[in-house]
């Protein structure tokens, strides 16, 4: 009986354990690759925020759904989300969001919504905008965040080298 035990432990136990050990440091491995990302809202140009205002509400809910798109990215995105803007080597700043919307005869009315953001990494900065398909204003901010970060996400692996030198 111990023998069996043995050998379910010698054949069975040490290669399970080995692939958790394999799956657990490359898991470690990928975040360590990965791009800090931390997300601000910025409302207002001149420094002052008015935290009643229609214009601060619609910036925070893009900001929100930016950061809602951001946690959903894949454990292979070359980013990951950090809490402290110090802890960052990429700062998105949500700048704009706007809502268009176009009309046709067979369709009828459409909105197509766009969210414009700031990339800053150290001293370089570039804006990038995500648009939605034709939707309606509720559920075409989320899907713009989620093209934003796509963006985002391209432009990071194309410049990951260079970022892991900060």
């Amino acid at each position: 009986m111990n023998t069996n035990r043995s050998r379910i432990r010698k054949h069975v136990l040490l290669p399970v354990a080995t692939l958790l050990v394999l799956v657990t440091s490359s898991l470690l491995r990928a975040q360590d690759d990965r791009i800090p990302v931390f997300v601000k809202c910025t409302v207002s140009s001149d420094g002052f925020t008015d935290p009643d205002s229609r214009h601060a509400k619609s910036m925070q809910d893009s900001t929100n759904d930016l950061l809602k798109a951001l946690k959903a990215i894949k454990i292979s995105s070359p980013i990951r989300l950090v809490e402290a803007e110090k802890d960052a080597v990429v700062v998105l700043e949500v700048l704009d969001r706007d809502t268009k919307s176009t009309g046709s005869v067979l369709w009828g009315q459409q909105n197509k919504s766009s969210l414009t953001l700031r990339l800053t990494a150290g001293k370089y900065s570039t804006e990038f905008k995500g648009e939605s398909g034709m939707r309606g204003r509720t559920t075409g901010y989320s899907a713009a965040a989620s093209k934003a970060v796509n963006l985002v996400e391209n432009w990071v692996a194309a410049n990951h080298d260079r970022l892991m030198a900060h």
